[in-house]
């Protein structure tokens, strides 16, 4: 891609990433939201989507109208205000949406913190090998040692640092991750510059091929072709974010064995909030039953 080109794109995989990680906390967020927020959320949400539409729509030509962006990223910077999402730090405004869910989790301290083994671009080499030449590797995707994480936790490597639950660290890593591309679409917007380099890369695969590898709200998400000698494409491999992370021997399952979850409500609850946090791409139902016997 050209410089406009790549600008253009950096700021649509942007304005997606705010939109799915509020998307999915907002929907899928497994404890009803107090009253006064549960009407407000939604439409804070319509606005953020409709304002990340327009900067997509704006990235999808391959090139940026400054006005235009400048104007789409405004109307976004303050729908995500509204929510909670605003000012310096990961903290969400007192009194926001935002804060009535950290308020929510902030307490439940079953499950003990872990710092993250994060899937970065020097992983890309083995996983584009593996990919290419283990067949069941885009469902059971494994770097031999590892429990690889990717997304929002994984990226800022919130290792149990801060204070709180690690539910409270997961929900503000993916607060923090929403703030951190308002500042880059910001700049964009402002002076052009864009960071591509941690958002995106690709490179050719042995024989007529290539793969590309994206930071999506989710986490890495890696696509690979190979053009047969026909000229016509003989195979297409997609590597989501959720086969990582729930993977039988995954962070997801490694986090609730490390921890005592309970067996009553409140373990189900709990266990629903670490899989909202974990932000899975197809829908999730929890249910607690004894492994065996006593």
């Amino acid at each position: 891609m050209g410089e406009e080109e790549r600008a253009a794109a950096a700021a649509g995989l942007h304005a997606e990433r705010i939109f799915e990680t509020l998307r999915a906390l907002i929907l899928h967020w497994p404890s009803p939201l107090p009253a006064e927020f549960a009407a407000a959320a939604g439409g804070y949400l319509r606005e953020v989507l409709a304002a990340s539409q327009a900067i997509i729509a704006e990235a999808s030509n391959g090139k940026i109208n400054p006005q235009h962006l400048a104007s789409a990223i405004a109307r976004l910077c303050s729908a995500t205000a509204a929510m909670g999402i605003s000012g310096p730090g990961d903290v969400p405004v007192s009194g926001s949406v935002c804060a009535a869910m950290l308020k929510d989790i902030d307490d439940d301290r079953v499950f003990a913190g872990r710092r993250p083994d994060a899937l970065t671009v020097e992983d890309d080499p083995e996983v584009i090998a593996r990919l290419c030449d283990e067949p069941d590797y885009t469902s059971l995707p494994h770097l031999p040692g590892r429990a690889v994480e990717t997304g929002a936790y994984a990226r800022r490597a919130a290792a149990g640092a801060s204070a709180g639950s690690h539910l409270a660290q997961r929900f503000l890593a993916r607060i923090g991750d929403v703030r951190f591309c308002l500042g880059q679409l910001t700049a964009l917007a402002r002076n052009g510059e864009d960071d591509w380099a941690t958002l995106a890369c690709g490179a050719q695969t042995p024989g007529a091929g290539g793969y590309g590898a994206v930071e999506c709200a989710r986490g890495r998400l890696y696509h690979q072709a190979e053009i047969g000698d026909d000229g016509r494409l003989s195979a297409y491999r997609i590597l989501a974010p959720t086969e990582w992370n729930f993977h039988p021997a995954g962070p997801f399952v490694e986090t609730l064995l490390w921890s005592r979850i309970g067996s009553d409500d409140s373990a189900a609850r709990s266990v629903s909030r670490l899989a909202v946090l974990f932000d899975p791409c197809v829908a999730i139902e929890v249910a607690i039953h004894e492994a065996a016997h006593a």
